[in-house]
């Protein structure tokens, strides 16, 4: 039994249009879905302070130095997601001026330096490849992405 099939002759123009042009439609399409989070956690002393630390000496009340979050030495973390390792770098910040973040320096006989406590999350986003024509769904490529750094600062005794 044979059967007619009725093209549309819009859909023959464009199919012809296409041709023409060489145009193809691509063979695979795109999905991109969250491939996991990784919180990452480090510390370091901030930048721009004396090496023995500060003493705001007895009697004082205590003082207070100014952080800032940009430049200063720079804290080398890993996120490990379980295919790949993915480095983050995130700035200690460094001391200076008036301006930042106060940090409280108590008056005793100790030395204190500035410690910078930092924490990070790592996005991954998986990209997946479709196959039009047999619909088979493969891992492309994956992209990371650091986000939500947070930094605290704190004054800590150190050794003289």
């Amino acid at each position: 039994m044979k059967r007619n099939i009725v093209i549309p002759v819009a859909a023959v123009t464009a199919v012809l249009l296409l041709v023409i042009s060489g145009v193809r439609e691509s063979r695979y399409t795109y999905e991109t879905q969250p491939g996991g989070c990784v919180q990452v956690q480090g510390g370091g002393f901030a930048g721009r302070q004396y090496p023995g630390g500060m003493s705001m000496g007895t009697g004082t009340g205590g003082g207070l130095l100014f952080w800032v979050d940009q430049g200063g030495p720079k804290l080398e973390l890993t996120a490990e997601f379980p295919d790949r390792a993915v480095p983050v770098t995130v700035s200690l910040g460094e001391l200076g001026g008036t301006g930042g973040t106060p940090v409280f320096v108590p008056a005793d006989e100790n030395y204190y330096k500035v410690w910078v406590d930092v924490s990070a999350q790592v996005m991954r986003t998986d990209v997946y490849r479709v196959d039009r024509r047999t619909g088979i769904r493969e891992l492309w490529n994956s992209t990371y992405a650091t986000e939500e750094v947070q930094a605290v600062p704190e004054a800590v005794p150190v050794e003289t």
